[in-house]
C-alpha cells in the first residue's frame, strides 16, 4: 500500500474511534440521568423524613454503574469495567428479587454503555 492509503486509514479509524467515544458519553450521560432521577425520586423524600429503611441495596446498586461514568471521565478501561460490573449486579438482584424484564430494564443499558466503551478502546488501539 501507498502511504497516502496508510494515512487514510489511519484517519479514518481514528476518526470512528472518537465517533464510538462520542456515541458512548452521550448514551452514558441519557442513562445515567434517567437512573440518577431515581435515585433522587426514591431516596430523597425518604432521607427528608429521616426513614432509611427504603433506602436498600437497590439505592446502592444504582449508584454503582453511576459511579462507573464517573469515573470513566478519568479513567476509561476501570469506570467501564465498574460500569459493566453494576448493571450485571443490577441484573442479579431484579432477577432474583423481581422478574427478568426488570432485570434487563435496570441492567441492559449500563451494560450497552460499558460495552460502547470497550468497544472505542478496542478501536483506539
Amino acid at each position: 500500500m501507498q502511504q497516502k492509503e496508510i494515512d487514510f486509514l489511519y484517519k479514518n479509524k481514528i476518526r470512528n474511534s472518537l465517533y464510538i467515544k462520542i456515541l458512548a458519553h452521550i448514551t452514558s450521560i441519557l442513562v445515567c440521568g434517567f437512573f440518577a432521577s431515581f435515585i433522587i425520586g426514591i431516596g430523597l423524600p425518604d432521607i427528608m423524613k429521616m426513614n432509611f429503611t427504603h433506602i436498600t441495596l437497590f439505592n446502592l446498586l444504582l449508584a454503582l454503574p453511576l459511579l462507573g461514568y464517573v469515573i470513566v471521565l478519568f479513567r476509561e478501561n476501570i469506570g467501564a469495567i465498574v460500569m459493566l460490573l453494576g448493571g450485571i449486579a443490577l441484573m442479579i438482584y431484579h432477577s432474583y428479587y423481581r422478574d427478568i424484564d426488570m432485570a434487563f430494564i435496570f441492567g441492559l443499558p449500563f451494560i450497552i454503555c460499558a460495552l460502547l466503551f470497550f468497544w472505542h478502546l478496542r478501536t483506539a488501539k
